[in-house]
């Protein structure tokens, strides 16, 4: 990570957000359905033409596992020297993880940012359908990014849903698309019910496509049999996969996730496809704030993005099982209406669940909520944090990407 790009970077992308964004509106426009036709719409302005992509496409959707699938799928194609082009929602540390070229200096981004803006801002007609807000010129950006730099593959994970996704602009040409876990999140916006959240993410889905679904419960697999009916496309439903040794990636959850890497990387390499290399790959791969887990002295120290339900139960296996004893959980939220799940959540795997606010640890400001917070939350300010990281307890840091950044760049570092 080049930390002079990622200030300039963020000052680029921080301009979007002051200049075309109320406070806390990230995700412009207003009418979800004119998102990924947004995107659409500056991508042919800036001369990309996505009818005749020479780079194949990964799409990744799923509630849960859909970030370790983009990493694994990236790392193991890129193993097997491909050049390939990552776009991942939200990042932990470096505004550049959300566009990466692996292997690649990318030493041209920060020029290339800037005379981006300055075609956003002063070349191109803006849309009718929508102004461009910080999240959507990000995507804007590392989709225009890495198909400029020609990359072979461009695996691109959602970042809410799919079907209304800002990256849900690849239906023209077949793609490989990878379903993961599909859970409970973003209900407000996906719908409360299963199906309808299993609707959404089926969104990326287009015709011809080669569907990878990891194997759940048959309502949720009949969603995608029958949009995969419906659009003619190639459907497989994949069990966990059992073959490799996975010596630095943390818990049995992450086999639901190789399987559906491994069979996106075997579709694309095709002959050139090498278990050996593939094992080789694995065998030093960690998952940045997926049970990434440290050794610090006398104490263990486990670093995970787990911000809903269905991720901290993945999160509590693995540390119920831990050969040492994890008591305390802390954890952020950038909204605060998602603190009651997030804390009823913890307490069913951790005797001490203490919350910090997002203030206290960052320069951003939390999305506050009119919901009451629970009456036996324990809250702490940064100088107590500072003497639990002190203390010789074992730690989990959870509940935002946002907190994971703060572990790795003060605990960790």
């Amino acid at each position: 990570m080049n930390h002079s790009y990622d200030r300039k970077l963020h000052e680029i992308f921080n301009s979007f957000l002051r200049e075309h964004s109320p406070p806390n509106d990230l995700n412009r426009p207003k009418d979800l359905t004119a998102k990924p036709l947004v995107i659409k719409y500056y991508l042919k302005q800036l001369g990309i033409d996505l009818d005749n992509l020479d780079a194949e496409v990964v799409h990744i959707a799923g509630t849960s596992g859909k970030g370790s699938t983009t990493i694994m799928t990236s790392e193991i194609l890129a193993g097997h020297k491909l050049k390939v082009g990552r776009i991942t929602s939200p990042y932990v540390q470096s505004i550049q993880e959300r566009f990466e070229i692996l292997n690649d200096d990318m030493s041209d981004v920060v020029d290339v940012a800037e005379n981006f803006k300055r075609q956003i801002d002063s070349d191109i007609p803006k849309s009718d359908l929508g102004e461009l807000g910080y999240i959507s010129a990000l995507i804007l950006f590392g989709i225009f990014y890495l198909i400029s730099k020609g990359v072979d593959v461009l695996v691109v994970e959602t970042g809410i849903g799919g079907l209304y996704d800002f990256t849900n602009v690849f239906n023209t040409k077949p793609k490989i698309c990878l379903i993961s876990d599909i859970g409970y999140d973003h209900t407000d916006l996906l719908g409360e019910d299963i199906q309808d959240i299993a609707h959404h993410k089926a969104g990326i889905i287009s015709c011809n496509d080669k569907v990878f679904k990891i194997k759940q419960e048959e309502k949720v697999n009949n969603v995608f049999k029958q949009v995969a009916f419906a659009q003619s496309v190639d459907l497989e439903i994949l069990n966990p996969d059992m073959s490799f040794e996975l010596p630095k990636i943390k818990g049995v959850h992450q086999r639901r996730n190789l399987a559906l890497a491994v069979s996106a990387s075997k579709q694309i390499l095709k002959s050139d496809y090498s278990e050996t290399k593939t094992q080789s790959i694995l065998n030093t791969l960690r998952l940045k704030a997926r049970v990434d887990e440290y050794r610090l002295d006398d104490k263990w120290i486990i670093v995970d993005g787990a911000h809903n339900p269905q991720k901290i139960s993945a999160l509590g296996s693995y540390v119920s099982n831990h050969k040492v004893s994890f008591d305390t959980a802390i954890f952020t939220v950038f909204k605060y209406e998602r603190i009651n799940e997030i804390h009823t959540a913890l307490k069913n795997f951790f005797k001490e669940v203490y919350f910090i606010d997002l203030e206290e640890i960052t320069s951003i400001s939390p999305v506050l909520s009119q919901k009451e917070l629970p009456h036996d939350l324990i809250q702490i300010n940064r100088g107590e944090l500072q003497d639990l990281i002190s203390s010789d307890k074992n730690i989990v840091f959870t509940g935002s990407m946002y907190i994971c950044g703060f572990a790795y760049d003060n605990v960790i570092k």
